[in-house]
């Protein structure tokens, strides 16, 4: 007869570690803290402790707290904080990156290292004449002529008004002509919208009138959106059996051209040759509004982002 003995659970004794940061989305240029916490869950005590914290090339750290222990017991915990300083100039309007937390202990079973990333995601902030706006969550990036908007949102129809957009005051105007570059989008719904937003107000969504959208949606290809009745909602598109204009592609380029209170939106994906999405007069514009770039997801809580480059207005 033969017993087989059980499967014993290699002894630990290295403290677990745990990374926080006092905001997971920075400014470029900033400074943010970033706190380790270490807990010994381990069956017994470590010694030589040594806690650090790597970040990208680019970044400064320092520490501000110590971060070496003689020894560290089992059940015993304690925590060290960094002070990390985001580069001012970043790879992209907003940039998705990590640090990662590292402790390194001798131990009865050798030397031990263990590591805890944590996300941040930074952002060049927009700079005046341009302003940001958002009903919901969003963050915003703007950088050498390009920009990101990073947004949640439920949608832009009837009674439902939830964007984000990076936008100017007062710029648009009879005869305007609005271009943009769109670079990418995320696929967080068929009809998550990206695009060109026009209004009296941009910031009073739900009542601001003179309200027209060109968008792309990465599922449904290009639509031209409109409040005809003045009410400052969406209610009439160019999409009436539920599919745009086309089919998305990236990089598209979208133009909308105003002549009057009548807009017409085209789209392109090469920049050269453009085809008409729809066209649409509204009530209630006022005689200058505002323009921008705007993002929704499309899916409540869920936020989607989409990049932008050769905004202008002729």
């Amino acid at each position: 007869m033969y017993r087989v003995a059980p499967t014993r659970t290699p002894e630990r004794y290295a403290p677990d570690l745990v990374l926080r940061t006092s905001t997971p989305e920075w400014s470029a240029g900033s400074t943010a803290t970033v706190t380790a916490t270490l807990v010994n869950n381990g069956v017994g005590a470590a010694r030589h402790v040594a806690v650090g914290l790597d970040a990208p090339n680019g970044w400064t750290v320092k520490p501000t707290t110590g971060t070496g222990f003689p020894r560290f017991t089992g059940g015993e915990q304690a925590t060290v904080r960094f002070q990390v300083t985001a580069p001012a100039v970043l790879p992209a309007p907003i940039t998705h990156a990590s640090v990662t937390g590292t402790v390194t202990a001798d131990t009865p079973a050798g030397v031990e290292r263990t590591g805890s990333p944590q996300q941040v995601e930074l952002s060049a902030p927009v700079q005046a004449p341009l302003r940001t706006f958002t009903d919901n969550t969003a963050v915003f990036g703007a950088q050498n002529g390009s920009f990101a908007i990073d947004g949640a949102g439920a949608d832009l129809y009837y009674g439902v008004d939830q964007y984000s957009a990076i936008y100017r005051p007062g710029a648009e105007h009879d005869g305007s002509t609005t271009v943009v570059k769109l670079t990418a989008q995320a696929y967080t719904s068929d009809w998550a919208k990206a695009g060109i937003m026009v209004r009296d107000d941009i910031t009073k969504p739900n009542s601001s009138p003179g309200y027209v959208i060109l968008a792309e949606a990465p599922g449904k290809g290009y639509v031209l959106q409109w409040d005809s009745t003045g009410s400052g909602q969406l209610d009439s598109n160019s999409a009436p059996a539920n599919q745009g204009s086309g089919k998305a592609a990236y990089p598209s380029w979208l133009k909308l051209v105003r002549s009057g209170s009548t807009y017409t939106g085209y789209y392109s994906t090469d920049g050269t040759s453009w085809t008409q999405v729809g066209s649409a007069t509204l009530p209630g514009v006022a005689a200058t509004q505002d323009v921008g770039l705007f993002t929704s997801s499309h899916s409540e809580g869920t936020r989607g982002e989409a990049d932008f480059t050769g905004f202008s207005q002729t």
